[in-house]
């Protein structure tokens, strides 16, 4: 029996225990579960990267999840910045977020991030490349360290994945290395990648902005081309004032706006033109220049934006009052042309209820630099205007006294036919004369005042032909009296026409002045009335020279 119990024994010595069978199954099993669930790992970190294109939130996301992986303590990823020639990272696993800027070569990371190879130490402090200021910067106690670079597809190094600190005090093994550099593989594209999005985003809101700013341009070259036309289409200051002012008022949706210049002593305001309620009320008021917004504006040539005025110290609460407006929001803009202050412009009363911004600050700029250079121009132009009329007046008052020699002639001769005996119908009739004639001299004075007054009209009014040819041949009689001039006055047409009676009598008598001049051995004189349709032809032609 006991051959048996050895063969038994020997059998079972031959043949492995249930127990001694399991110890090996059950390493097979941790190592297939291990890998397993590296494999989830790098999954999971496969679909976290491909989850965000923001890069903080990716590596925040990649290195819990690489830590976990590695069994480590805490891991960092550090990217390349090429234009500082630095390494950085904003992400430390740890309780703490620091951010770490290394210059390339310096440390175990920039050495890594230098030359491109690897680095697994079981102590960094036995490692010379190993900056433990990094350490005392953080608190940090690094023993075992595994550091790999990040390459894209040219092979350029954009970064550097440094896992820290094995976990039961052992060192990073070549497994832990294989898997890092396949989860570094993925992480350098999608991290690329996630930098070409950046990148395209970036140029995309450049282009955005820079489209905006061209719109911007085009709307403020559009005011300008439409202030410009108000200006140009305006035939008075007051006029284009007004135009501008309805403009600004439009565009920057306002309740009210204003106008005022300095006046020429140049220590107060006069509102020229005014846009909302109680704009009549205002016209009458006179600010002292740095008084109130628009006087402070005015003064110092600046620019003001307010949306809180009632606490602004430049708030004048006794117009507020009077004029009962309540007063929300208010812009002011200078009126400056060639470092000349002419005024300023007022818009109050944004219409929304944030009030005036920045732009409508920047628009009205725009608009009150156009106003002031109009302004210029426009007084400019009233001062020649004004330089034309006095120069006209002088010119006019020589042709008027050509002119009164006719007048002054003609009532000459009658008082000296007046001197003779005659019946009482000529009396009557050289009185009369003489009283037309002192009519047109009064006509003209009148006219000399209203030019000079800047006005200039015509007195167009219904003339009875027949009556206005029969006076001025009489009248033209009494001009040749003496003279060798034969007058032949004709004409197709005896009815009613309109003109300014008074002045063309003048010409005519001047034409002929000038006809008795050229004639002084003597000649003929010839009047000429002529309807063709609805026009009137009155033609003088005579004998003389010239």
């Amino acid at each position: 029996m006991k051959p048996s119990h050895t063969e038994t024994s020997q059998e079972q010595g031959l043949r492995p225990t249930t127990q001694e069978a399991r110890i090996p199954a059950s390493a097979e099993e941790s190592q297939l579960k291990r890998t397993e669930a590296q494999l989830r790992s790098v999954l999971e970190i496969s679909r976290t990267l491909a989850s965000t294109h923001e890069p903080e939130r990716l590596l925040s996301l990649v290195m819990d999840k690489i830590t976990e992986l590695m069994d480590a303590d805490r891991s960092t990823l550090f990217l390349v910045d090429h234009d500082r020639g630095e390494l950085w990272s904003k992400i430390i696993q740890g309780e703490e977020l620091i951010q770490l800027r290394l210059p390339l070569g310096q440390g175990v990371a920039g050495w890594v991030a230098e030359t491109g190879e690897t680095v697994n130490v079981s102590n960094a402090y036995d490692d010379d490349r190993f900056h433990s200021n990094i350490d005392k910067q953080t608190g940090y106690v690094t023993t075992s360290m595994l550091t790999m670079p990040l390459q894209n597809q040219l092979n350029e190094i954009i970064g550097v994945i440094q896992v820290l600190n094995k976990k039961g005090e052992q060192a990073f093994s070549k497994e832990d290395e294989l898997l890092l550099m396949a989860i570094s593989a993925q992480a350098a594209i999608f991290l690329e990648n996630a930098q070409l999005y950046h990148t395209i985003l970036q140029k995309n809101t450049e282009l955005l902005r820079t489209s905006m700013r061209l719109q911007q341009r085009s709307k403020e070259l559009d005011i300008l081309y439409e202030i410009e036309q108000q200006v140009s289409d305006a035939f008075h200051l007051d006029e284009m004032l007004i135009r501008t002012l309805s403009k600004a008022v439009d565009l920057l949706n306002c309740e009210a706006g204003s106008i005022a210049l300095i006046d020429e002593q140049g220590d107060s305001l006069t509102f020229r033109s005014v846009l909302g309620q109680k704009s009549n009320e205002v016209k009458t008021l006179k600010i002292p220049k740095g008084e109130g917004f628009i006087g402070w504006s005015a003064k110092h040539g600046e620019a003001l934006l307010s949306n809180n005025p009632l606490l602004d110290k430049r708030f004048r609460h006794d117009i507020a009052e009077k004029l009962e407006f309540p007063l929300r929001s208010v812009l002011c803009v200078p009126l400056i042309f060639d470092d000349k202050k002419h005024g300023a412009i007022q818009l109050l009363n944004k219409k929304q209820k944030s009030g005036f911004a920045e732009d409508d600050l920047k628009l009205l700029r725009l608009i009150g630099s156009q106003i002031g250079r109009a302004i210029s121009i426009g007084r400019q132009r009233e001062e020649q205007v004004k330089q034309n009329r006095l120069a006209t007046i002088g010119q006019l008052l020589s042709g008027v006294l050509h002119d009164l020699k006719t007048p002054m002639t003609l009532i000459s001769g009658y008082a000296q036919m007046l001197q003779h005996p005659q019946s009482k119908e000529n009396r009557e009739k050289l009185s009369q004369s003489i009283e037309t004639q002192i009519a047109r001299l009064n006509q003209m004075t009148r006219e000399v005042l209203a030019f000079a007054r800047g006005e200039s009209t015509l007195l167009v009014r219904k003339i009875h032909l027949n009556k206005f040819i029969s006076e001025i041949e009489q009248d033209l009689l009494q001009e040749f009296d003496g003279y060798a001039i034969e007058l032949v006055v004709s004409s197709n047409y005896y009815g009613e026409a309109y003109f300014d009676e008074i002045k063309i009598q003048r010409l005519i008598f001047n034409l002929a002045r000038n006809a008795r001049q050229a004639m002084s051995k003597g000649g003929e004189f010839k009047l000429t009335f002529e309807r063709e349709e609805d026009l009137l032809h009155i033609s003088c032609t005579d004998t003389g020279k010239g």
